[in-house]
């Protein structure tokens, strides 16, 4: 049995506050420690998910360098748009918001395309 729309935005709000709390960094800067990025970790899982959840476009870009997760974000970031550009009926309404924050995350990379 599939979870309702309902059940699947309630997720969105405490996926966020999850990903935004500052203890995660804990665990990138120990030296004698192997390294754990959760964030990058959190992000990888959630492009699997399907529909895939929309999230607060700037909280991951903050993300993206703050825990060293740009191509986490971009994979992110371009899941969604295609997701998003599945189920637009006009070609002229696509996400502005998403586009330039691919764009953005292609520039912090030194990359045009």
């Amino acid at each position: 049995n599939l979870p309702s729309d309902t059940a699947r935005t309630s997720f969105i709000q405490p996926l966020e506050a999850l990903l935004a709390k500052p203890y995660h960094s804990q665990f990138t800067n120990t030296y004698n420690a192997p390294k754990v990025n959760a964030i990058q970790s959190m992000l990888q899982l959630l492009v699997k998910l399907r529909p895939i959840p929309v999230l607060d476009t700037f909280l991951l870009q903050s993300l993206s360098s703050d825990y060293n997760a740009i191509y986490e974000v971009l994979t992110y970031f371009e899941c969604e748009y295609d997701a998003l550009r599945k189920i637009q009926v006009v070609a002229d309404s696509s996400p502005y918001h998403l586009i330039k924050a691919i764009q953005r995350c292609y520039d912090a990379l030194g990359e045009r395309d």
